[in-house]
């Protein structure tokens, strides 16, 4: 089967034939006479000048059907997708080619997801196609030509440099393209997972880019589509705590608060189809709607449906939520969607654009499973989709959207410190981050907590084992964050974190579905919510706002063993008098003037722990001497034995993430003897350097 398009260009066989003896005889003619040290250069240069883009009709745009002379890869060519299509080799012609060629040549083919190779010395040519099923060495020969006398070649031998034309590889039919390069591209290696992510990155632009549209139309709207935008806009900016920012801010920021927005909705669709595509390779859904042979037979199917990708992308959602429902529920980043039962509501004009907006999103989808599809996710584990997760929303990323990084270190040291490691009994202990974010501590408190199975000898290739190692996590992990991004994030961390597990189970009983995580969109410092004090929404919103709220009181009734976390660094004087009035009522460390929103947060994990309950929470330090600290302070002596004050504000890559940054590990106590007997562990980090925490071992009590 050939692995693009099978038309061949417009020239006549005999033609071809032609212009190919042509370009020979030029690349000959010019590689005469050059010295040997800058020969293998020249004759670069001279098989892309005549060969690629006089005969096989390359050209040097990106985006249009390219190549690339570089160093490491002589010659790369691309196809219009920019996906590497065929990779050149050149040796000097006194080189003959060994057994190592062909596996260096094979693994470049394999690390780029390229379908050809070609080792040539100018004096032969070599043809490869990559086939990692049919050969050992992954290469099938395909044709050997002789560059100097290329008249002595047979005729069929010279035409399969056909295979290489441009117009096999460019414009191709969808349906062509997703059927023959599918899954081309490993990520198991570190240049995948680069690629990956630099795909990711321009899918969010695209995305970004077409949900703004729909936002400036849906805003001046009056019907449902703008009634339901305005509320989940407005929820958007609560949870953001930037409802001053737009209400009174310039132009400009209320520009850059809806490319937020609309940026974050772009990361749930994203975060919904990598999933999706993760299951589908894994071989946890059946057909697979978003990729390979399995979307082109519907593309084939549903020639003349309007909006095909999008359709698919509603299909592939309903078949994954019988697996694992919470992720693809409508929420308030869901407000670009418009249900059938309300289209019939739009005004004749208003359809028409809302024709158009789709119409337009179908494209983008169109275009991002395009790149998506080249990508082998069945391989990938655990940690390489971390590894994704943090490439293509990175740390600026993440401090654009409003959330605070927490250095890998530092989560290492807080779990180690609080006693949560394999090394210990962790199992059956409950652990929660009251403002988890993008799941750091989660996703390595679930590692730990999978590592701690495995130290025991479990194969969690066993169905039944594995189904307890998840049950163990859905009900002994928590987290809490009060803006729904950083949930929806978490969510997909954990999810990726469990997904060999659960294709494990999967194996036995293949209808079993995941439990939801109990990771919940709620204020940590607020009392319990009561579903009938809810306003009155949209039904879909309403729904996820009752089952938040439903979570979220469940979570502020227990008490936990463990609790960590990094709180967030806000005035009280940012948040809104309702809230303020509400904490100082609450709170004892809240009545001093001016309380740093931490100061809070440190009082509320105490109390959330159970009688020796371990707390470890980096957080700034000024509570330590400032006026605003002194009743946290007197709590923490009531309460706790300080176990640790570790001091990390002179290192550079803490300081950068969080302000004035102290970690400080506390034991719930009541016992005054206990709290009398305490030795405290101080230490202050001088030296800037990114591991130091690593090295850092304070001395046994």
């Amino acid at each position: 089967m050939e692995p693009y398009g099978a038309s061949q260009g417009s020239l006549s066989d005999l033609d071809f034939q032609s212009k190919l003896m042509e370009a020979l005889k030029l690349i000959r003619k010019e590689i005469v006479g050059v010295t040997l040290e800058g020969w293998e250069r020249q004759f670069r240069h001279s098989l892309a000048q005549h060969l690629l883009f006089g005969v096989l009709g390359w050209c040097r745009e990106s985006g249009k059907g390219h190549y690339v002379i570089g160093e490491i890869r002589d010659i790369t060519i691309y196809d219009d997708e920019n996906f590497p299509v065929a990779i050149i080799e050149t040796k000097s012609p006194n080189v003959e080619f060994a057994a190592d060629d062909k596996v260096k040549l094979a693994n470049l083919l394999e690390e780029q997801g390229a379908v050809y190779g070609v080792l040539t010395n100018s004096r032969k040519f070599i043809l490869y196609q990559f086939d990692r099923v049919i050969t050992p060495t992954h290469l099938r020969e395909i044709t050997v030509i002789d560059m100097q006398y290329p008249q002595v070649v047979p005729v069929n031998r010279l035409l399969e440099l056909r295979r290489l034309e441009r117009e096999r590889f460019v414009k191709i039919e969808d349906y062509e393209y997703f059927s023959k390069r599918h899954r081309a591209i490993s990520i198991t290696r570190e240049l995948g997972v680069d690629r990956l992510n630099e795909k990711l990155r321009d899918i969010i632009s695209d995305l970004t880019s077409a949900l703004k549209k729909f936002f400036r139309e849906y805003y001046e709207r009056k019907d449902y589509t703008g009634q339901f935008l305005h509320e989940a806009f407005s929820d958007w900016l609560k949870f953001s705590n930037k409802e001053k920012d737009f209400n009174e801010g310039s132009k400009e920021t209320r520009a850059e608060l809806v490319e937020v927005f609309c940026r974050e909705s772009a990361y749930v669709i994203l975060g919904r189809i990598l999933f999706t595509r993760t299951c589908e390779d894994k071989g946890i859904l059946e057909y697979a709607k978003l990729s390979g042979i399995d979307l082109t037979d519907f593309l084939k199917r549903n020639r003349g449906i309007e909006n095909s990708f999008l359709f698919s992308l509603k299909l592939a959602y309903k078949d994954i939520e019988r697996y694992y429902s919470h992720l693809y529920e409508l929420s308030i980043f869901d407000w670009w969607l418009v249900p059938e039962e309300k289209r019939a509501l739009l005004s004749a004009e208003d359809f028409k654009v809302q024709r158009e907006l789709e119409a337009s999103l179908d494209q983008v989808v169109r275009r991002m499973l395009k790149k998506m599809n080249v990508f082998d996710f069945g391989r990938v584990d655990r940690d390489i989709l971390g590894d994704v997760y943090q490439g293509y929303l990175p740390v600026q990323e993440r401090k654009t959207l409003g959330e605070f990084y927490t250095p890998r270190e530092v989560i290492e040291y807080i779990l180690d410190n609080v006693g949560y490691m394999k090394e210990n009994e962790i199992r059956g202990k409950l652990l929660l981050d009251l403002a988890c974010g993008s799941g750091g501590f989660l996703v390595e408190a679930v590692r730990r907590l999978i590592d701690k199975y495995r130290s025991l000898g479990f194969d969690l290739s066993d169905a039944a084992i594995a189904k307890e190692v998840i049950q163990e996590v859905v009900h002994h992990i928590y987290g809490l964050d009060i803006h729904p991004f950083a949930c929806f994030i978490t969510e997909i961390n954990l999810l990726f974190q469990l997904l060999d597990l659960y294709s494990s189970v999967r194996r036995r009983e293949r209808d079993y579905a995941l439990p939801r995580f109990n990771i919940y969109c709620t204020d940590s410092l607020a009392p319990e919510e009561r579903v009938e004090d809810l306003p009155t929404f949209l039904n879909a919103r309403r729904k996820w706002l009752v089952d938040e709220v439903l979570g979220a009181t469940k979570v502020k009734k227990m008490s936990f063993h463990f609790i960590v976390g990094n709180p967030p660094y806000v005035r009280m004087e940012k948040i809104g008098e309702r809230q303020r009035k509400l904490y100082k009522r609450i709170y004892f460390s809240a009545k001093v003037l001016r309380p740093d929103l931490y100061i809070l947060f440190m009082e509320k994990a105490i109390r959330w722990l159970e009688e020796s309950g371990q707390c470890g929470l980096i957080v700034q330090n000024k509570f330590l001497a400032l006026d605003n600290g002194k009743l946290l302070r007197k709590f923490i002596l009531d309460t706790c034995r300080i176990r640790q004050i570790v001091d990390v504000s002179n290192v550079k890559v803490f300081v950068e993430s969080i302000p004035f940054p102290v970690i400080v590990i506390l034991q719930k106590e009541e016992k005054e003897e206990a709290k009398f007997a305490n030795k405290l562990q101080v230490a202050v980090v001088r030296e800037d350097e990114p591991n130091v925490l690593r090295e850092l071992r304070l001395g046994a009590e």
